[in-house]
């Protein structure tokens, strides 16, 4: 009997042991949800509703002969896949996980299918760049933020599809806070002094993510012979400075031992960020914040304690006056139960799960 149905579009492979915010959420979903999506096309071939798909590369950038490379070659594996499973549906909800070229692959064929095609895109970054002519295919937008469907409106003339605001999530039961004691026992078991201020930045490497900022950072709160650390997560790269401590690329679990030791936490980011996980992973845990004022995370900070804010974060005497503010000032300590109430994986999954029924 024909019956509706609901594919999962990634171009990772899902589940996912891959470091990063949305694999690791969707991950967790996937895993308390079994039978939540029928089909997972994505680059894993194990369980049993998933199919092998591969997103490739582009043979050119020709225009002339651009969209014949997307169906035919880029999107070609998920394509035929979804046509195959049109054949046995009435209708089918396709979700496609913050991939512009697969999402336009889909847009563009999606009256040729074999059954009613109900089209949502999950958008994780901020400015939704996408023409006119996909967009009017596209039934529903996910967004992270109020503030990024409200700058991507602002940019079109005509903007079509139902729009969910899901915000987004980090486990309560990884990123909470310790206790004053915990804490300093976790210092000295992680081969940190008790006393010492621990200074972290955590990110991939890549430029808008100010990395490059924050080793200017480093050498300036050096200078002022206060006692820190300073703790380097996600990135391999080796900053050879005086008191830095390189972690490297590190699990889920793993970050959040760091985070829970981490006095302050630097988010650098130089672009407009479409919420900024590893903030709200970092609250959770209880440090100090200093942050710029990008994108997404007016939206994502509002209402939080022990939060300075860089409004112009290209400007590095900018973060400084922020750190010494912030260390002059009083913290407000945060307990577990406030700490699990905000941005929870719980609330996440049930806005995720209603904005998809």
């Amino acid at each position: 009997m024909l019956k509706e149905t609901r594919i999962l579009i990634s171009n990772i492979g899902l589940p996912s042991n891959i470091i990063g915010s949305w694999s690791t959420r969707l991950s967790k979903f996937i895993t308390n949800n079994p039978d939540f999506f029928d089909y997972i096309l994505s680059p894993e071939k194990e369980g049993t509703n998933n199919i092998f798909c591969q997103k490739k590369n582009f043979f050119t950038w020709n225009k002339k002969v651009r969209n014949l490379n997307l169906k035919y070659w880029v999107a070609r594996d998920y394509l035929n896949s979804i046509s195959k499973l049109s054949k046995k549906a009435k209708k089918i909800t396709i979700v496609v996980l913050d991939d512009l070229h697969l999402l336009e692959a889909i847009a563009l064929e999606k009256y040729k299918f074999n059954c009613e095609i109900n089209l949502i895109f999950s958008f994780h970054g901020f400015s939704l760049k996408l023409d006119e002519l996909i967009l009017n295919k596209v039934d529903k937008v996910l967004f992270l933020t109020n503030l990024s469907y409200k700058d991507t409106l602002n940019t079109k003339e005509t903007f079509t599809p139902e729009v969910v605001i899901v915000g987004n999530g980090a486990d309560s039961s990884i990123f909470y806070p310790l206790e004053a004691v915990d804490k300093s026992k976790q210092k000295t078991k992680m081969g940190f002094h008790f006393n010492d201020q621990i200074i972290c930045w955590m990110s991939n490497p890549r430029r808008k993510k100010g990395l490059h900022i924050f080793t200017k950072i480093i050498d300036e709160i050096n200078k002022l012979n206060v006692p820190v650390k300073f703790i380097i997560i996600g990135s391999n790269l080796k900053i050879n400075k005086k008191n830095v401590f390189n972690i490297g690329r590190i699990s889920n679990h793993e970050m959040a031992k760091y985070l829970q030791i981490s006095d302050y936490y630097f988010f650098t980011s130089l672009w407009k960020e479409g919420f900024g996980l590893s903030l709200v992973e970092s609250i959770k845990c209880g440090a100090k914040i200093i942050t710029s004022n990008n994108g997404g995370i007016p939206e994502v900070i509002s209402g939080l304690h022990n939060i300075t804010v860089v409004d112009k974060p290209n400007m590095l005497e900018n973060w400084l006056l922020a750190f010494k503010k912030s260390y002059n000032s009083k913290k407000e300590n945060i307990t577990i139960e406030k700490a699990s109430s905000i941005w929870s994986y719980e609330d996440w999954e049930e806005k995720f799960k209603k904005s998809l029924l």
